[in-house]
């Protein structure tokens, strides 16, 4: 991310997770993630910071630079300054019981749609938040 030193970022992340009350059962600092979730990601992948998961096949990861995601068996990662916008993914939650949000799209700066698995409700919405969080650090 333009003008910040990764490890300004990760404190930044960190603190915004602490502050949606992390950590939650299926979604923690990276340091305590499950050696599934571990091994599931890229080698290519650098400073991981927190994760999220659904279930262990269906999960987010959010690092210092860029994001990782894997659901239903598809893999995919990003850059966050690529990131256009956030929304609630409409398979995935119900616009009457937000405690049911369990995943987001991602719309991507080239038009791509990225969905994010989250552990649902109150993990999910700290994912949303701490992506703005950091869309908002790249202005």
């Amino acid at each position: 991310m333009k003008g910040h030193d990764p490890e300004f970022i990760r404190n930044r992340i960190e603190w915004r997770a602490g502050k949606h009350n992390f950590p939650y059962p299926c979604s923690n600092y990276w340091r305590e993630a499950p050696e599934k979730i571990a091994n599931a990601l890229p080698k290519s992948f650098s400073n991981p910071v927190i994760y999220s998961a659904l279930d262990a096949e269906n999960f987010t990861v959010i690092g210092v630079d860029e994001v990782f995601t894997r659901h239903n068996a598809l893999s995919d990662s990003f850059e966050i300054d690529r990131i256009r916008s956030i929304r609630p993914h409409p398979m995935m939650s119900s616009s009457t019981d937000k405690k049911s949000l369990s995943g987001l799209e991602v719309e991507r700066a080239e038009g791509r749609v990225s969905i994010l698995a989250c552990e649902a409700g109150a993990p999910c919405f700290a994912i949303w938040n701490i992506l703005l969080t950091l869309i908002g650090m790249k202005r």
